[in-house]
């Protein structure tokens, strides 16, 4: 079974559980490994039902991931004011998915950076609902 402790822990809970509902989300490199796990998943017959990303950076690199994750539904938060580590948006979004670049978009913190992105209650609340909107409770 799988490739990682990650993978065969959502493995085990569903195949052995009773889990339902795929939910991966990540901030950072997290983000970024929240798009390799998924696409892991969906690629061994999973179906990850959502999946959102804080400010991602390439789970290899230090670089703005840009691809869609393997999911339902997809929620994509960044910034671009950092000059070291700005987030970006996604490529290959679906209508059902959501996007949001807090340093341009109304209502938002227009100065958080990628050190303190995670840290906003707002952010925060963003990815609490969109999880909670998409999940079978």
């Amino acid at each position: 079974m799988g490739t990682s402790p990650p993978y065969d822990e959502v493995a085990s809970a569903t195949e052995d559980r009773g889990v339902t509902d795929i939910a991966i989300f990540g901030y950072s490199q997290g983000g970024g490994a929240t798009q390799v796990l998924a696409d892991w998943m969906a690629s061994d017959g999973f179906d990850v039902g959502v999946t959102a990303y804080v400010d991602v950076i390439d789970h290899d690199g230090a670089f703005a991931e840009n691809e869609r994750p393997d999911s339902d539904y997809h929620l994509n938060i960044y910034e671009t004011i950092d000059w070291l580590l700005p987030g970006g948006p996604t490529n290959n979004l679906r209508a059902t998915d959501r996007e949001i670049d807090v340093t341009n978009a109304a209502g938002w913190e227009h100065t958080l950076d990628h050190l303190h992105i995670d840290d906003d209650a707002q952010v925060q609340s963003e990815v609490r609902d969109w999880l909670g909107q998409h999940l079978d409770r």
